[in-house]
């Protein structure tokens, strides 16, 4: 049986935190690979301006591209309308009949996950892997079935627009080729 580890977000822009997550869990939980799934419109964000699809997908390709255990998965994209988790996973069970999944997320959406659609459903169909996010808050995580081990998650894709739109440095916080695909498009340079 295969283990799929399923990372989604918006990813506008992808950056190092995201990808260093990613490789955690691979190697934490011996993944066979990490499916990779950029949001069109996350259920959270409606409303929210983002950076058009093909950009995303493209910054998300870059980032995937260098490691064979990634994969870039685009079917949320595709869909009208709100990406839910619950929707994602049942096509993801059914596509991967014979893998295990283990949805990836940060403690900050953990705390908030009672609040998405189906979450009990959510739970019968992926193991919920969770990273640390330094602005999370503190108490106690609601369930979940791993914690991943390594350092908490500081960067964040809204600090990122936000210092490209101060003309500040991001090259230690995104990778050079997603880096030069945002200058090269003018990208987060207005609000």
């Amino acid at each position: 049986m295969k283990r799929l580890g399923v990372l989604g977000g918006t990813f506008d822009p992808p950056h190092r935190g995201h990808l260093t997550v990613a490789l955690e869990a691979l190697k934490e939980l011996a993944l066979d690979q990490v499916i990779w799934i950029p949001a069109a419109v996350s259920p959270h964000k409606v409303g929210e301006k983002s950076s058009a699809r093909s950009h995303r997908l493209e910054m998300v390709q870059m980032m995937t591209s260098a490691d064979d255990h990634f994969v870039l998965d685009d079917r949320e994209m595709n869909r009208p309308g709100p990406s839910f988790t619950v929707d994602t996973l049942r096509e993801l069970t059914r596509d991967h009949a014979d893998s295990e999944l283990f949805l990836i997320l940060g403690e900050d959406s953990l705390r908030s996950f009672a609040t998405w659609k189906n979450p009990d459903t959510i739970r019968s169909l992926a193991r919920l892997i969770v990273y640390r996010r330094l602005e999370s808050g503190s108490g106690k995580l609601p369930p979940h079935n791993h914690l991943l081990s390594g350092l908490p998650v500081t960067v964040s894709s809204t600090d990122i627009r936000n210092l490209i739109r101060q003309k500040q440095s991001v090259d230690h916080l995104v990778t050079a080729d997603v880096e030069a695909y945002i200058h090269a498009h003018k990208l987060y340079l207005s609000s």
